[in-house]
């Protein structure tokens, strides 16, 4: 099983990020993320996104190192049933 923190509560990944880029906005920042789908203890969904480490124009074959810390994501963000 495994498992992400995001502000320190811990989420079961059930679908691990993929390789779809998507940008949005924070503090008028434009950020580049991956997301997956993990839940939480109480089986409620979320979508988890991990902040790219590295600039989306120039990211290397392996996604492995797009991201510097896997175990910790960036947002959880509670999904509709």
């Amino acid at each position: 099983m495994n498992t992400v923190k995001v502000n320190g509560k811990k989420f079961e990944i059930v679908e691990a990020a993929n390789d779809e880029v998507e940008t949005t906005m924070v503090d008028g920042n434009t950020i580049e993320y991956v997301s997956g789908i993990a839940k939480d203890k109480n089986g409620n969904r979320y979508e988890i996104d991990w902040y790219l480490d590295v600039d989306a124009d120039e990211l290397p074959e392996d996604a492995e190192s797009w991201v510097s810390d896997w175990d910790t994501a960036d947002e959880a963000h509670l999904m509709e049933d």
